[in-house]
């Protein structure tokens, strides 16, 4: 596969390895041993957070030698305007093209356009039997593949890395989702009770909050006047498993919301959104 890819590499082709096992060894081994005739870009696809313009400003950051800051206000059109000016060629590899957050026909769109590009050259790898399902005959014949099977039973050790176990990935999703939902039924001033609770369990890890340490930061954020108007609140909360209360080491009352800090995070900017 060395001799071939790169000779294929060169002439223009993009290179995808499919089969069983990693292939993330292999790709980072013929990008060292092969690919020395330019500067090498590699990304992984399964990293959280990923967008195909963040391929593109690196990519563009590396052949003109300019900050990414200085890319991030462009447009995508722009940037791949940029890239296609440079005088220097690049290889891409890019491990998973099938990531999480690269499916989109967008996102897909984008980096077919960029190794269209005759100073690109795109390595790629996939380990979804459909992945070829995301592209159409146009964006297909753009990325010009020529497919190599690497098949090695190699573990997924770095690939799984990101990825939750199945069981909790999906619960903690749906938590998520049912929790936003909620909240966003709910009026203002109960959205803000609600934050703070959250947010004193994200900064002070602590067991919970009493009621009566709530009811004053309510009341100075007037936003409940009496302890009535809180206690109809939480109730509401109770009810919708959104705060629970537990017993505190002085045998207090506590309240406190039983999603772990990223779920609370996720759920918190959400409701930023929202207000």
């Amino acid at each position: 596969m060395m001799k071939t890819g790169t000779l294929c590499c060169r002439q223009g082709f993009s290179l995808l390895l499919y089969g069983f096992g990693s292939k993330r060894q292999l790709l980072q081994s013929f990008a060292v041993s092969s690919l020395t005739d330019a500067g090498v870009l590699a990304v992984t696809g399964q990293s959280p957070g990923l967008t195909a313009k963040q391929v593109l400003i690196k990519a563009a950051s590396m052949l003109q030698r300019v900050s990414l800051a200085e890319l991030k206000g462009c447009t995508s059109e722009t940037i791949l305007q940029r890239i296609a000016k440079a005088q220097a060629k690049l290889y891409i590899v890019l491990h998973n093209i099938e990531g999480s957050a690269l499916r989109s026909s967008e996102a897909q769109g984008l980096l077919a356009e960029l190794s269209a590009l005759p100073n690109i050259s795109l390595v790629a790898s996939m380990d979804h039997v459909n992945t070829p399902l995301l592209w159409d005959k146009q964006m297909a014949a753009r990325f010009d593949w020529l497919y190599f099977d690497v098949t090695n039973y190699a573990p997924y050790y770095l690939e799984t890395a990101n990825v939750p176990s199945l069981l909790v990935g999906r619960r903690q999703e749906s938590t998520m989702q049912g929790a936003a939902i909620v909240l966003r039924t709910l009026v203002p001033n109960a959205r803000r009770i609600f934050s703070i609770i959250a947010e004193q369990q994200i900064q002070d890890q602590e067991q919970g909050l009493s009621f009566q340490r709530l009811f004053k930061t309510c009341r100075e954020q007037f936003l409940v006047s009496s302890e009535m108007t809180l206690r109809s609140h939480l109730t509401e909360f109770k009810d919708h498993q959104l705060v629970h209360t537990r017993r505190g080491s002085d045998g207090t009352d506590l309240l406190f919301v039983p999603f772990p800090n990223d779920t609370l995070e996720h759920i918190l900017r959400e409701m930023e959104a929202v207000d």
